[in-house]
């Protein structure tokens, strides 16, 4: 939750600037008339909820909390709200109590200074979203600084205001390393590596032999994975580029050859004696055959022929192929740094890549590291390809790697504290009910005068 509530004071607020993600009043409207608010219509804006040390947390506040909470992807039913609000208000303690909200003047007047130019930045991209032209005279200019800055108002969002979360974001910084230095929180080098060892160990549960399953969460997801199934190989390509009209004759012969084989297999399968199977057949295109597509492919070949020997010659006179590959190929993937290094992650069985990528990097060429497959024809070109590496088992762990599971286990251990000191900020503070209000809004009701959620009644079983 620190994280979230952490959120209150700068991402809720300010994400909502910078998003320009705000709840219209239709959709209010709407909200209001859902189930989910029925029961608190009768509640007035002004109604005063609770009182944490002071503070009064009136309906509005839940509200407004609530449509900025859904708004970032969070549940937003008031008793999360409540605990939300709740957690904020001790955090605000805490902020006190450790003496981490003492700002010099110098400090405000820097913070103020950082949320004019974050406004004035939303200002212009506000205008530059909403122009109509990409020269917009000085008038339309002005007519737009008018919209943006009235829209912000409207939000609430002032200068003054954005000086505030920037304050408490300061705050939630300060927190972090008062308690990392008070409890000697740290990370050794053997938590990170036995952290490092269990993820792999459970990302190859999860993917060993599911190759289509890998692909989708960490390639077209982006998940992190430590483990690589086995089989995978570290490919680099030269992509040339072939002429537009040859290569669609091929896609396009080689789309109906496809198309016309699955059509053959439907019509076997249908009851010959049905009324349609009697009519006269449609008529039909011609048929295309696979010596066709394998013409089309050749001519794409022997377009190419000049290039691909040129290739082949510099390969055998001991050029290395990543050098060859800023002057032939077009794919802009091998541009990149981590691609160069690595290669592209292909698997015999892969589904993400075009099926003659894939035959290419497990040609009968490309047999060991270092090997060079054939040209093949692919929807894109003419694919030439490296066997850079074998890439199945267990990452390596990185040093990148290693700082970001450091970080993260630094956060579990100040989350682990934040809930442990949650309670004794609780305890210290001063926390007051409108019980009436706070039950119709929340559905929590009260014992011992501290509100409780009742357990789900369990079901009967009815006898048959």
């Amino acid at each position: 939750m620190k994280k979230l509530i952490k959120g209150a004071a700068l991402s809720l607020s300010l994400a909502m600037l910078l998003s320009g993600a705000a709840l219209g009043e239709a959709a209010v409207e709407e909200q209001a008339q859902s189930g989910e608010t029925v029961q608190t219509a009768q509640l007035a804006d002004d109604q005063l909820i609770m009182t944490v040390n002071g503070h009064r947390l009136l309906k509005s506040d839940f509200d407004e909390t609530a449509t900025l909470l859904e708004e970032n992807g969070y549940s937003s039913d008031y008793v999360t709200v409540y605990n939300y609000l709740k957690q904020a208000e001790l955090f605000e303690y805490a902020f006190g109590k450790y003496g981490l909200n003492q700002f010099t003047q110098e400090q405000k007047d820097a913070f103020l200074t950082q949320a004019q130019d974050l406004l004035e930045e939303n200002i212009r991209s506000y205008m530059d979203y909403f122009k109509t032209s990409e020269t917009p005279t000085d008038a339309e200019l002005a007519e737009l600084r008018s919209q943006a800055e009235a829209y912000f108002s409207a939000q609430g969002f002032t200068p003054e205001e954005l000086a505030k979360s920037l304050e408490t974001s300061a705050c939630y910084d300060a927190l972090e390393i008062y308690l990392t230095e008070t409890y000697q929180m740290n990370v050794t080098p053997e938590e990170v590596a036995e952290t490092f060892a269990a993820l792999a160990q459970d990302d190859r549960q999860r993917y060993e032999g599911q190759v289509p399953m890998y692909e989708f969460y960490t390639q077209y997801y982006g998940q992190e994975s430590y483990y690589v199934p086995e089989g995978y190989r570290g490919v680099l390509q030269i992509l040339l580029d072939v002429d537009d009209a040859l290569l669609e004759e091929y896609t396009t012969k080689q789309a109906a050859l496809e198309e016309q084989m699955s059509g053959e297999e439907e019509a076997q399968t249908q009851d010959a004696g049905t009324e349609e199977a009697t009519q006269a057949p449609a008529e039909t295109p011609v048929p295309v055959t696979q010596e066709d597509v394998e013409r089309a492919r050749e001519a794409i070949l022997a377009a190419s022929k000049e290039t691909i020997d040129e290739i082949k010659t510099r390969l055998a006179n001991g050029e290395a192929f990543i050098d060859l590959i800023p002057e032939y190929n077009i794919d802009p993937g091998m541009q990149q740094e981590s691609y160069l290094r690595d290669g592209y992650l292909v698997h015999k069985d892969s589904v993400l890549y075009d099926p003659a990528f894939v035959s290419a990097a497990f040609d009968k060429n490309m047999n060991q590291v270092g090997d060079v497959s054939d040209p093949a024809v692919g929807s894109y070109g003419i694919y030439i390809v490296y066997y850079l590496r074998d890439a199945g088992g267990q990452v390596e762990m990185t040093d990148e790697i290693a700082n970001q599971l450091s970080q993260d286990l630094l956060s579990n251990k100040l989350n682990a504290k934040y809930v442990e000191l949650l309670g004794e900020w609780e305890a210290e503070s001063e926390i007051q009910y409108e019980q009436e209000a706070f039950t119709r809004l929340t559905g929590l009701t009260f014992e011992d005068g501290k509100p409780v959620q009742q357990p789900e009644e369990e079901a009967v079983p009815v006898d048959d």
